[in-house]
């Protein structure tokens, strides 16, 4: 009796445990947008009702100068439209560092405010550059003006040839407050695409 009630036991955590890891499970990527060298996706996740995207976009600069573009945490990237400011809050080392950011939405939307934990990583198997944001809302104090979101971003650029690179953006935000996921999720990819048109016309003017 007691085995069958210790294989009873052992069969309904596994079949916990499947259930789990089935619900955690994301949607397939699907495309939005295409043009020549750029390619932008979007995916549902089961833990949010906004949309994550993705951006793979080819490149031909060096890897060099698409990372002096994504400069440390004391100022907005020039090529991201949206954001209003950048502060450092702490750096940790040359590859770690905690930044506080703004966003502008428009009106009637109130600017959301975000603070990251970035850290920036080199892998030389595949020569790419990664800098990961994520979240670390306690680490600044919450302003009533904004809304406080969470966002955890990557930007991975490989060196392909000394003059060429692959850049993957993907992107997950909670916007957090009252407005519907549907409103945000519908400008995600318009968005990035600018953002990645600002990215491609400063480098072109600034060259290789």
């Amino acid at each position: 009796m007691a085995n069958k009630i210790t294989q009873l036991n052992v069969l309904l955590i596994l079949v916990l445990l499947s259930c789990q890891a089935y619900g955690q499970k994301n949607f397939s990527w699907e495309l939005q947008q295409q043009d020549p060298n750029i390619s932008i996706y979007t995916r549902k996740l089961q833990s949010s009702d906004f949309l994550q995207t993705k951006a793979e976009i080819s490149l031909n600069f060096s890897a060099a100068k698409i990372l002096a573009l994504m400069p440390s945490g004391e100022k907005c990237w020039r090529w991201q439209k949206r954001c209003k400011l950048t502060r450092l809050i702490q750096k940790e080392s040359i590859n770690e560092e905690y930044a506080y950011t703004v966003i502008n939405l428009p009106w009637p939307l109130k600017d959301r405010d975000f603070v990251f934990h970035s850290q920036l990583q080199f892998d030389t198997m595949t020569n790419t550059t990664t800098i990961t944001l994520k979240p670390s809302s306690n680490s600044y104090p919450i302003d009533k003006k904004y809304i406080r979101g969470q966002a955890n971003i990557s930007y991975a650029v490989k060196a392909i040839t000394d003059s060429s690179s692959h850049l993957t953006i993907t992107m997950h935000t909670e916007f957090a407050g009252s407005i519907m996921p549907s409103i945000l999720n519908s400008k995600l990819v318009e968005e990035l695409h600018k953002d990645i048109k600002s990215l491609i016309l400063l480098l072109n003017r600034e060259g290789n």
